[in-house]
């Protein structure tokens, strides 16, 4: 609909209309007559007409949205940090079922209900599978074993770095302990920039503690360890020496890199140590004319001279800073040097004014630290060095486990319900040692892969966690009691300050009116 407009003159008179003469004039609605309306609807000519209606309290509706709108904006409050996350209390970790079933878990279970779906009659479900996995992995802890035989673990307080040999121990270069294996290393040899806080495992101990692992480089086990860029495994002393290898992170030193460069003269070397040839790579000694091959651990363990040093060199450029290693067979190393002092000592000299008769004594030495060396390095390849830690859990924590397993079925529970589901816990626990073992011990659930707990330690119970919680707050109102006396000190002290001053002030004023009364007057 369109609007009309229409022009008044000015000069002419505007009639006056009473209201008694209203409905006898032509209802005029947006410009157009009631008389043009009706000719229009004859013509066919629809034209709408707006609808409404009036709502009644209409205010109070008002009041209440705005109300309502108020109550939601004052219920979001806003922290200086915004929003932090808040870590879940042990006992939320405990009771969430964070385990989800894979590909093998869903068709595992598909065979055992098809089996065994006659005796049980039911099914066992999914989300009976995920929880009994999730407490299975909670509960279970690692056995460290040794020998077939449960053995404790102890960190020894003069114990030296595995790689470099040395027992120094810095503020900024601390020697950590593996909490499973119990490996000794400096932060600097091993690629730990930072002191971790709690519990710190050993990247063999992290990514298979079931699992002994074989240096690439060497037929010698134990020792400190880390990955290769091609998912081998090599000890972190002979990425060091063999002058081929290097580190992809120089910072966290791994993972292990260019091994594919190392030629293949190298392995043919056979060790004069160990006497075994093709197996591993081998350095040589630095000496002239002497090419006596060994491996970088056998070396390690028959203490022969290995030393790492940093030389500096003045050029036009500036002062340049290189590494220098030193390798020594037996026969060449500095005669006189003392035992220990590390691969990063200082300088060694040789002595080569020794009498005939030390000269004797210290070949035989030799000779038998040879043989000594070759019977330790043929008892560590025969067995296992390093511990196993196998995961269990105990016979207590099982029975708890299968009272979580209630009967879902629609008819009446069988007899002997308890004793099939005693069989069907013993079954998933089989399953579930079996998929560890093929992860080599890893923990299935990624929150416990490094913080799961060593050596028969199982982790602190909810009781004691909330116990320690109970003594934090207890010594935090005694820190806060304390402080609020020391508040009360200060306050006490600084309104006696306030009263010496207003004295001293006074004092002052009386002073200075006694020289004023005692001052001559001036004259002009």
């Amino acid at each position: 609909m369109s609007t009309q407009f229409y022009d008044l003159d000015i000069n002419a008179k505007l009639p006056i209309i009473r209201a008694e003469s209203l409905h006898d004039l032509p209802l005029i609605t947006n410009g157009i007559s009631e008389t043009n309306n009706h000719q229009s609807h004859q013509n066919g000519l629809v034209i709408n007409k707006p609808s409404y209606r009036r709502v009644l309290d209409y205010e109070s509706m008002y009041r209440r949205s705005n109300a309502s709108s108020a109550k939601k904006k004052s219920n979001i409050r806003l922290k200086d940090s915004y929003y932090h996350y808040e870590e879940p209390s042990p006992e939320e970790l405990l009771n969430r079922i964070e385990y989800d079933m894979d590909k093998v878990d869903i068709e595992w279970l598909r065979e055992f209900n098809q089996r065994h779906a006659a005796a049980y009659k039911y099914e066992i479900s999914e989300a009976d599978f995920e929880k009994i996995m999730d407490r299975l992995e909670k509960e279970s802890y690692f056995e460290t074993k040794k020998s077939g035989k449960e053995s404790e673990l102890e960190v020894d307080d003069d114990a030296v770095c595995t790689i470099c040999n040395d027992g120094l121990s810095l503020n900024t270069n601390q020697i950590i302990f593996c909490d499973m294996c119990d490996l000794a290393v400096h932060q600097e040899c091993y690629g730990v920039p930072y002191v971790p806080e709690g519990q710190w495992l050993c990247r063999r101990c992290l990514q298979s503690p079931s699992q002994n692992v074989q240096c690439c480089l060497c037929p010698n086990m134990g020792g400190a360890f880390k990955q290769t860029d091609d998912n081998r495994w090599a000890h972190v002393i002979c990425a060091l020496w063999i002058p081929e290898v290097c580190f992809a992170n120089t910072v966290f030193l791994e993972p292990i890199d260019s091994i594919d460069n190392i030629p293949a003269a190298r392995y043919k070397l056979q060790c004069y140590i160990c006497k075994q040839k093709k197996v591993g790579a081998s350095i040589q000694c630095m000496r002239s004319n002497c090419y006596q091959p060994f491996h970088v651990t056998c070396a390690q363990q028959a203490g022969l001279y290995m030393k790492i040093k940093t030389c500096k060199y003045d050029t036009p450029e500036g002062v340049l800073t290189d590494v220098k290693k030193e390798a020594f067979c037996d026969e060449h190393g500095p005669k006189d040097r003392k035992k220990g002092g590390g691969m990063y000592s200082g300088d060694e000299t040789d002595n080569e004014d020794v009498d005939t008769q030390a000269y004797k004594k210290w070949k035989r030495a030799k000779k038998d630290n040879m043989k000594k060396t070759r019977k330790i390095l043929a008892e560590k390849r025969e067995k296992a060095f390093n511990p196993i830690a196998e995961p269990v859990v105990q016979r207590e924590k099982i029975a708890e486990i299968s009272r979580l397993l209630t009967y879902k079925g629609k008819k009446k529970p069988p007899k002997d319900f308890e004793k099939l589901r005693d069989q069907f816990i013993q079954h998933m626990e089989g399953y579930w040692k079996n998929k560890r073992q093929q992860r080599n011990g890893v923990p299935l659930l990624r929150r416990l892969q490094v913080s799961y707990n060593n050596g028969g330690t199982k982790a602190p119970s909810i009781a004691l966690v909330e116990d320690l919680d109970r003594t934090k707050y207890r010594l935090l109102r005694y820190d806060l009691e304390k402080a609020r006396l020391l508040v009360g000190e200060v306050k006490k002290r600084e309104m006696l300050k306030k009263r010496m001053f207003k004295l001293s002030k006074e004092i002052v004023e009386q002073k200075f009116k006694v020289i004023d009364r005692k001052s001559p007057p001036e004259t002009g």
